[in-house]
């Protein structure tokens, strides 16, 4: 049953991997909370610069995602496929709201060396990547809406491969 998961998913960011190479600049997913919320109640980290976006578009050959809480992985390791994983990372910082928790970590590899990594936030209203050196966290971009599309079809189907064991 998890190969069949993992099939789809592959299916699925295959499919959506056939546009640009170039990183995403496309518009945030923002989501507005219902009540004013005090600026420190997030943790907020400069995105990555343009340099390291580039670095990640020319460098990335396998990326790995690793969920926290759900039975599956990932890897992509074909050029479209990274593509299209690369243009749900925004050029905007994430604000990411204490005591949210990450869905999983995101894992960019370079030839078999892990060169970047960051957890990745999708719940709200936390949404957006926030990279790690070491054990610290150094940078947050926000998730744009391709990939809340992404994510967002990927726990609905994997909601349905669920009901159906």
């Amino acid at each position: 049953m998890k190969y069949s998961i993992l099939f789809f998913i592959a299916i699925l960011i295959v499919g959506c991997g056939q546009k640009s190479n170039s990183p995403s600049t496309t518009a945030p997913v923002t989501e507005k909370p219902s009540a004013p919320i005090s600026e420190q109640s997030y943790e907020s980290y400069p995105s990555i610069s343009m340099e390291e976006m580039q670095e990640l578009a020319t460098r990335t050959s396998n990326i790995d995602y690793m969920f926290y809480e759900l039975p599956i992985s990932m890897n992509l390791d074909n050029a479209p496929a990274i593509n299209s994983a690369l243009r749900q990372i925004s050029d905007q910082p994430a604000k990411i709201m204490k005591g949210c928790k990450p869905m999983g970590r995101v894992i960019f590899q370079d030839n078999g060396d892990i060169f970047k990594e960051a957890d990745f936030y999708f719940a709200a209203p936390c949404f957006g990547f926030v990279f790690i050196e070491g054990s610290t966290k150094v940078n947050s971009n926000m998730m744009t809406e391709e990939g809340a599309t992404f994510f967002g079809n990927l726990l609905k189907n994997a909601g349905q491969q669920a009901g159906q064991q």
